[in-house]
């Protein structure tokens, strides 16, 4: 008999084990049985634990307690389990927005004197959940999760007990990247006490990892940059310190305004909430865009009172059709875009989605290049002010090709450069050639004549010729 009980038992561990390795973790960020507390442990760690709070990221995969996070990373906590105390009491599944009585942030408390706790939260994550029947949480693919519908999902979720596997999608603000699927299932749950709210949770977390993307033979690539608009040239919104407006094509990030007030030729895009409809618009650096003025450095300077026509990026645009895919786009689609058809001076209205192809100015640090961004997320910060927001974006795109030094740019009708010299082969409008610095100042001046040669080997580095309507970058 003893004998049987062995086999059996051998029987079950082999199909577990087998069952195990069957866990697909293929394009997903995992974890498995993370310990997670009750709102009692929210800044102090779990009975009989060290380091098991009830904040849980997705991003780190791990949980946080709230003096951790607080003013500091509130973005990259996503959930929260609840139990409610007395007979028969629940357990719920909560997002981090809500208020005090829909998701009991109030119960969420710092270890501060001021007893603040998760409503007092800047960003408040607002994960949609729902919960799945006949899903077999191991074999779930990423490419079917990744199809998940959320059209009816909820953030909250409620009774939560062993054995459930929820669907959850990351909020656009998460710091694990936005609108992204995932499967949570609960493996146990374990009360103090049959009427206790405390207690411990724990689960196992599959988060599909976003679709793959084309990179190969790109020069240059980037995902998920946040871009805010705006409000956050200066870095002064609080709780977003390290957000800023202005995007740089060569350097593929974002700037703050007081960075680049001095070198404006290196900054391409910036991206807007217009208006009380909050319409979505991409623009280059032109002094049209009326909302110059608004994007102001930490000491209030606007950047309309920044920019000259020396220091004036003129990026382009041009919105791809609908079918346009970001991610499939390959080297090749990119080189088969027609330059000229790049030409609109922005993009009105945006929409979460769009793909849109762009042409850095001639007078840019990346003169030429050539790329394609996608919209992946726009942001609200809150429902007051409806500009208030950013965008989540991503870029692939191709240099510009050069040659002797000389931007891409069609100036050999006017001039030719050799090295250090350059020779004017064609009378301009009004024979004036200028050499401005990056920065836009003025480092060179002359009436000149046609053949006439003219050395810079007083000068090194990168500048920007202007002869007659001809604008372009050179190496000297």
């Amino acid at each position: 008999m003893r004998k049987i009980y062995l086999i059996i038992i051998a029987v079950i561990t082999a199909f577990s084990m087998q069952a195990r390795a069957e866990l697909i973790t293929e394009e997903f960020d995992v974890v498995e049985n993370l310990v997670v507390g009750s709102q009692n442990f929210s800044n102090q760690p779990a009975t009989g634990t060290e380091d098991v709070y009830a904040l849980i990221s997705l991003k780190d995969m791990k949980t946080y307690a709230f003096d951790a996070v607080y003013r500091q990373q509130e973005d990259n906590v996503d959930m929260k389990f609840y139990i409610m105390g007395g007979a028969g009491g629940t357990v719920r599944l909560y997002a981090m927005d809500g208020t005090e009585v829909s998701t009991k942030n109030n119960e969420y408390k710092g270890g501060n004197e001021n007893s603040l706790s998760v409503h007092d939260f800047l960003i408040k994550n607002s994960t949609k959940f729902y919960k799945l029947t006949g899903v077999n949480f191991d074999a779930a693919t990423a490419t079917q999760v990744r199809s998940l519908s959320f059209a009816s999902a909820a953030n909250n979720v409620a009774p939560i007990e062993t054995g459930d596997i929820i669907a959850f999608r990351t909020a656009g603000t998460s710091a694990s990247g936005g609108h992204r699927n995932g499967l949570l299932k609960v493996h146990n749950i374990e009360k103090e006490g049959p009427e206790s709210s405390k207690g411990k949770l724990t689960i196992s977390i599959k988060l599909a990892k976003p679709e793959p993307v084309i990179t190969e033979g790109f020069d240059a690539f980037v995902d998920y940059v946040r871009i805010g608009t705006y409000q956050f040239a200066g870095g002064q919104v609080e709780g977003y310190s390290n957000l800023f407006s202005l995007f740089s094509i060569k350097d593929l990030q974002v700037y703050k305004l007081d960075d680049v007030k001095d070198t404006l030729l290196s900054v391409d895009m910036k991206f807007h909430l217009h208006g009380a409809t909050s319409e979505p618009r991409v623009y280059g650096m032109k002094n049209n865009d009326i909302k110059n003025e608004q994007f102001k450095t930490s000491d209030g300077i606007a950047l309309s009172t920044l920019l000259t026509e020396e220091t004036t990026n003129d990026t382009r645009f041009l919105k791809m059709p609908a079918n346009f895919s970001y991610e499939n786009a390959t080297v090749e689609t990119v080189r088969g875009i027609n330059p000229d058809e790049i030409s609109a001076e922005l993009v009105k209205p945006a929409a979460i989605g769009d793909v849109i192809a762009y042409k850095a100015g001639p007078a840019s640090t990346a003169a030429g290049t050539i790329g394609l961004l996608k919209i992946f997320d726009i942001v609200m910060i809150n429902n007051i002010n409806k500009e208030l927001g950013y965008f989540v974006v991503s870029f692939k795109q191709l240099k510009s090709e050069t040659e002797s030094g000389l931007a891409k740019v069609d100036v050999s009708k006017d001039w030719k450069q050799y090295g250090k010299q350059i020779r004017i082969t064609n009378v301009a409008e009004n024979n004036i050639f200028n050499v401005y610095s990056v920065t836009g100042k003025l480092m060179f001046s002359k009436v000149v004549q046609v053949n006439e040669t003219i050395d810079f080997s007083n000068l090194s580095g990168v500048y920007i010729a202007k002869f007659g309507n001809q604008t372009a970058k050179v190496v000297l």
